[in-house]
């Protein structure tokens, strides 16, 4: 649940491991933005083999990190994922993923339950 009434963010000294999301709609896109995270959370997670198998593809520190998610339906059948990552102490760029997301008639379940 993401709150999209204009509440402000939990205090800094409150951290989380999925941080502290709000929400607002910017014309037809869906910005959410998490800050909050702790310092035990990834910034980013990669395939495995890219990084020490032995960090199961976690890099980065949430300690600073702040996410901002795009939401955009672009048609009936799609919405596109955006979300830019800036860690400058992981990586030597900032960069931004975009993943189309596809609608389906298959059953989703929770993601924590499967």
């Amino acid at each position: 649940m993401v709150p999209i009434d204009g509440s402000p963010h939990l205090p800094a000294a409150i951290t989380q491991w999925t941080g502290d999301s709000r929400g607002h709609w910017e014309d037809d896109t869906l910005i959410v933005e998490t800050t909050n995270f702790t310092g035990k959370t990834p910034s980013f997670q990669m395939p495995i083999k890219l990084v020490d198998p032995a960090l199961n593809g976690v890099v980065g520190s949430g300690e600073n990190f702040t996410l901002i998610e795009r939401f955009t339906r672009t048609s009936d059948a799609i919405i596109v994922y955006q979300y830019p990552v800036t860690d400058l102490g992981t990586f030597t760029h900032a960069f931004t993923a975009a993943i189309p997301l596809k609608t389906s008639d298959s059953q989703l379940f929770k993601y924590a339950c499967h």
